[in-house]
């Protein structure tokens, strides 16, 4: 996994967003199948769409957003460490 960018919020310096790419693109209900697994423990609101081919759920404060590119976003971040945590998990969930 590649961390692309870390960035602070425009309307708050203190949150960040972190984007990361995956190697490989990701199979989404496979994924999805995967990641309800976690659901209720680090993971809320978990909605999967085959056809927009992208995940979507929260952790904590954060919303995550993975597309079947391979491409994850971490929104809201307190910091780059709990966000690169989380992506970790998450890469260990989907590949």
């Amino acid at each position: 996994m590649e961390i692309r960018s870390i960035a602070p919020c425009t309307s708050k310096p203190s949150i960040f967003h972190v984007e990361a790419q995956l190697e490989n693109e990701i199979d989404i209900p496979k994924a999805c199948e995967a990641l309800s697994v976690e659901e209720g423990v680090t993971i809320k609101f978990l909605r999967c769409s085959e056809e927009l081919g992208a995940i979507r759920f929260t952790s904590g404060a954060m919303m995550v957003l993975i597309y079947g590119s391979g491409k994850i976003t971490v929104r809201h971040a307190p910091d780059d460490g709990t966000a690169r945590q989380l992506l970790e998990r998450v890469a260990e969930l989907v590949e």
